[in-house]
């Protein structure tokens, strides 16, 4: 607690340090716009347009930093309004300026367009010194757009450009790039061409930064293919090359993989020594954004390794960062808008006072032709009348001006109530978009006449979620948990839900096995996106009911699956084939039937998933449970409620309705948590046959 504390201290000194620096700052950057808009004007027709151009382009860079990007783009159209007198090389530059400008304002289509436009040029001149950087930077805008054909199209051109001018940096770094693209599709041996085309150039022109990029993307690859230990080898490498080149920022993220590696072999001590290298780093760095998701890592760490004092105090850190940052993001955001809004109100009071100059200046001329025919008395009376009016103006203007800053601090304060009532509208309406994914209590009842859930989001919206279908004369239900909570997990959650739901539709599967084997194929395709790998995905229990053979079948990921029922009738079945345990208390018992000890999406196993099939009596009480339960802090010592306790209050509850089981595991929850917070989602699925 006392860490997080102090985080959160530090986070808030550091951003009001930097808020009296912006204010001092501001002063320096108006004395130093100033200075350029007076030698423009000073020197005007004297000094070289290559000279002016980059005098705009810092103007350009003072209206970026106050998120004015409007202005930005008018002082780029400013540097290129002589651009037949520039050379190529600078107008290109300037474009690809201003197309960054107009991608950061939203309006990506124009700035990729004007870079089509320039790189058209440059083919037809012939000038592939230029054309391949450009190519390689237009083809990694469309990777990250996830545009792959015209990703490739470019990256291809990339290479074609730099091998004619001999440029094997540019091909180096546009091969990788392009093995990236490769790899989004699964399309493995074109990826692996493709590295290690790059990694050969790396070393033939000793560039240890492109080779580090090489190395990690590799191993991913690798590790992609299920290949760990051919993975670790290519990112230890990559720790190498970042150690060799001081890229300490890539080096604690090769720590974080390795760590992740580790992990998924259960070596839990090494992936804690890997994770607590790469959060040094980033502490060192000032990387609290890279630090965030490792912090989650050390904390599972932790758990794995059964010290959860510390697991939880990770995790709170985690929790406490990740929350700041967001509030930091927030604020950044609003200052964007803030600086939009008072651009478009400075663009309006420009023309109106355009329009007021002109009209008091055909004014000043009317009054003056008047003049000229009036005696000394006369003009003594009109300078008096003109005296008075411009008294009356700057009156007049003094009177709008407090109203308009008046106006604009009421309008500021309702767009920031605003803001915050529209967060909370939309995370209320995410809830019901969330909700309406669920299935409802009279569908359930109808399939399911005599069950219960427990359904219980950390927040207002949740990461974990129930399936309950029909299809086949077949009855489908189980209990889902996407990683994270939240907004994070509710959009997965989303994703996960609909490929779920056409899993039992759309492909008609009716075996929970190769249910669970389609998702692990297709939730990492639907969620990575980027160049960067998501390592998002879910835990799952499926259950399939044949209420007519009176058999289930059983498929799970890092999930299991209770039956409830009397030791009797547990022994006059023959459980064969199945990966179960039996625990018996009170003339009853629980067969424990074992999911597999992996997730979907986040495993680098991509073996089938296995099914397990039971026989089912009358009166059988099944149970789901995702690990939101188990794993809440609370007690007397603050300790994980666990499995076992779970599996011994349901024991006790034998011979009671799913409803009744419902409402006691509900009340010890509260009982037990008593004032901690609830750090995960709460997802219980209870049926009786």
């Amino acid at each position: 607690m006392k860490q997080c504390l102090l985080l959160t201290l530090l986070l808030t000194v550091a951003f009001g340090a930097y808020s009296q620096q912006t204010d001092l700052d501001s002063a320096e950057v108006a004395i130093r716009k100033q200075s350029i808009n007076d030698i423009l004007a000073r020197e005007k027709g004297k000094l070289h347009d290559s000279i002016i151009a980059d005098y705009y382009i810092q103007l350009a860079d003072y209206a970026v930093n106050d998120y004015d990007y409007n202005l930005a783009i008018r002082y780029c159209d400013s540097a290129l309004l002589n651009k037949s007198k520039l050379s190529l090389d600078k107008r290109v530059d300037l474009i690809e300026t201003k197309a960054t400008y107009l991608r950061s304002s939203g309006k990506s289509g124009d700035g990729i367009k004007l870079l089509l436009e320039i790189l058209k040029e440059l083919e037809s001149k012939k000038r592939f010194d230029l054309s391949a950087g450009l190519n390689r930077r237009v083809g990694t805008i469309f990777l990250k757009m996830n545009d792959l054909a015209n990703a490739e199209y470019h990256l291809r051109a990339s290479i074609r450009h730099a091998q004619k001018n001999k440029d094997r940096e540019t091909e180096g770094y546009a091969r990788m790039s392009l093995g990236n693209r490769f790899k989004k599709e699964d399309r493995f041996a074109e990826a692996e061409e493709q590295y290690k085309a790059s990694i050969d150039i790396g070393k033939a022109i000793g560039n240890k930064r492109l080779l580090a990029g090489n190395y990690n993307n590799f191993g991913s690859l690798l590790r992609k293919q299920g290949e760990i230990d051919e993975a670790r080898k290519y990112y230890l490498k990559a720790v190498e090359m970042n150690i060799a080149s001081g890229n300490d920022k890539w080096l604690s993220y090769n720590y974080n993989n390795l760590g992740n590696l580790s992990d998924a072999e259960n070596k839990y001590q090494e992936a804690l020594n890997y994770f607590l290298q790469s959060i040094e780093i980033k502490d060192r760095l000032g990387d609290l954004g890279g630090k965030v998701q490792t912090l989650s890592n050390v904390a599972d760490a932790y758990q794995n390794l059964g010290d959860f004092k510390k697991a939880y105090t990770y995790q709170k850190e985690y929790s406490t960062l990740k929350d700041s940052l967001d509030r930091l993001n927030n604020i950044a955001e609003n200052k964007k808008l803030a600086a939009q809004f008072q651009s478009e109100k400075r663009e309006a009071r420009i023309r109106q006072l355009a329009l007021q100059d002109k009209y008091n200046q055909d004014k000043i001329d009317n009054q003056k032709e008047q003049l000229s025919y009036q005696n000394t008395i006369a003009w003594i009376l009109s300078i008096g009348i003109v005296l008075v009016f411009i008294i009356a103006v700057l009156l007049w203007r003094t009177t709008v001006n407090r109203k308009r800053i008046n106006a604009q601090l009421v309008e500021k304060n309702a767009q920031i109530d605003r803001q915050h009532r529209e967060i909370l509208d939309s995370i209320n309406y995410a809830s019901r978009i969330q909700n309406s994914i669920l299935p409802g209590n009279e569908h359930r009842k109808e399939l399911l006449p005599d069950h219960a859930i427990l359904f219980k989001p950390k927040d207002i919206i949740s990461g974990d979620f129930y399936v309950c279908d029909s299809a086949n004369e077949h009855i489908f239900f189980g209990t889902v948990d996407c990683t994270g909570h939240g907004v994070p997990g509710a959009m997965v959650s989303l994703v996960a839900s609909s490929h779920i739901n056409k899993t039992i539709h759309e492909y008609e599967l009716t075996d929970p096995g190769e249910i669970l084997t389609r998702l692990n194929d297709e939730i990492p395709n639907a969620l990575n996106g980027s160049d960067e790998s998501i390592n998002d995905g879910m835990d799952m229990a499926m259950c399939v009911l044949d209420l007519g053979a009176m058999q289930m079948n059983f498929a799970g990921a890092y999930q299991n699956c209770w039956v409830l029922a009397s030791t009797e009738s547990l022994e006059r079945r023959i459980f064969e084939d199945v990966n179960a345990v039996l625990h018996e208390g009170n003339d009853f018992g629980i067969l424990e039937l074992k999911g597999e000890r992996r997730g979907i999406g986040r495993s680098t196993m991509n073996a089938p998933f296995s099914t397990q099939s039971i026989e089912l009596a009358k009166g059988d009480v099944i149970l789901l449970s995702s690990d939101g339960y188990p794993d809440q802090f609370g007690g007397p010592r603050n300790k994980k409620f666990k499995v076992r306790e779970l599996r011994n209050l349901v024991l006790k509850q034998a011979g009671s309705s799913p409803v009744q089981i419902v409402n006691t595991l509900d009340t010890t929850l509260k009982e037990w948590m008593d004032k901690t917070d609830q750090i995960d989602d709460v997802c219980v699925f209870v049926v009786r046959v």
